[in-house]
C-alpha cells in the first residue's frame, strides 16, 4: 500500500510540475549599451525630461510584438521591468545624463526641458524594430521663451526571435538621444530639428507640462 501511495505521489508531483507556469522573463531598456550603440555627447547645460507619453495601448507590462500588417501578439512570459513610459524616460536619462561639472549659472546655453510623445514603438520578430516619437525642447533665458518641435523616425532590422528585439529597442533610445543631445547643444539661433523633421501638435506650457522656470 505504501508503495502505491509512493507512486501516487509522484505522478501528483510530475503533474503539477508539468502544470507550473512557466517563469516571467523581465527586460529594460536600460541595460549595458552594446558596442556598435551611437556615442552620445555630454549636454552642456542641464535637461530636465518630463513624463514620457506612450499610446495606452503599448504602456503595459507585457511585451507587445507584430506580425504582418495586422497581427498583434501580447507575450505574457516577456515582460517590462516596469511600464513602458517610464522604462523609456529612464533610459534616456542614462543616457542624456549632463555633466557633474555643468553649473546652471554658467552653462554655455539655458537650462532646458524635452517633452517626448512616442507615437509607434514596434517590434516584428525577425525583421525590425521601430520607434517614431514626436518630442520638444523647451528653453527659456530672461524673457525669452523657445519651443523646437522635432520627430524621429528610427527603424533597424534584427534576425532571430524575440530575446534580439531588445538590445536592438536600447540602440534605438541611444539614437533618439543622440538625435536630442546633438540639437540641445546646438544656440537657439541655428537650431534646426534633426533631418529637419518637425514635431507634431503639443500641449502648452500651462496644461499637461510645467512652465518653464524664470533664470
Amino acid at each position: 500500500m505504501s508503495y502505491i501511495r509512493h507512486i501516487a505521489g509522484l505522478i501528483i508531483f510530475c503533474l503539477l510540475c508539468g502544470c507550473a507556469s512557466p517563469a516571467i522573463r523581465y527586460h529594460t531598456l536600460t541595460g549595458p549599451g552594446a558596442a556598435d550603440h551611437p556615442a552620445v555627447p555630454s549636454l552642456l547645460a542641464s535637461l530636465e525630461i518630463l513624463p514620457v507619453g506612450v499610446p495606452v495601448s503599448l504602456d503595459r507590462s507585457q511585451i507587445i510584438v507584430r506580425e504582418g500588417t495586422d497581427r498583434v501578439y501580447i507575450l505574457n512570459d516577456d515582460q517590462w521591468l516596469s511600464p513602458l513610459s517610464d522604462e523609456i524616460r529612464e533610459a534616456l536619462e542614462t543616457r542624456l545624463q549632463a555633466p557633474v561639472s555643468v553649473n546652471p549659472a554658467k552653462a554655455a546655453l539655458p537650462a532646458q526641458r524635452l517633452w517626448l510623445q512616442v507615437r509607434r514603438f514596434d517590434a516584428r520578430p525577425g525583421q525590425n524594430v521601430s520607434l517614431e516619437a514626436d518630442w520638444q525642447l523647451l528653453t527659456r533665458e530672461g524673457a525669452d521663451r523657445e519651443r523646437l518641435s522635432c520627430h524621429s523616425s528610427l527603424t533597424l532590422p534584427v534576425q532571430g526571435g524575440i530575446e534580439p528585439l531588445f538590445p536592438a529597442w536600447q540602440q534605438l533610445i541611444s539614437q533618439l538621444a543622440r538625435q536630442i543631445a546633438d540639437t540641445a547643444n546646438t544656440p537657439a539661433p541655428v537650431r534646426h530639428c534633426p533631418g529637419g523633421s518637425p514635431g507634431g501638435a503639443f500641449p502648452e506650457a500651462t496644461g499637461e507640462y510645467p512652465a518653464l522656470p524664470e533664470r
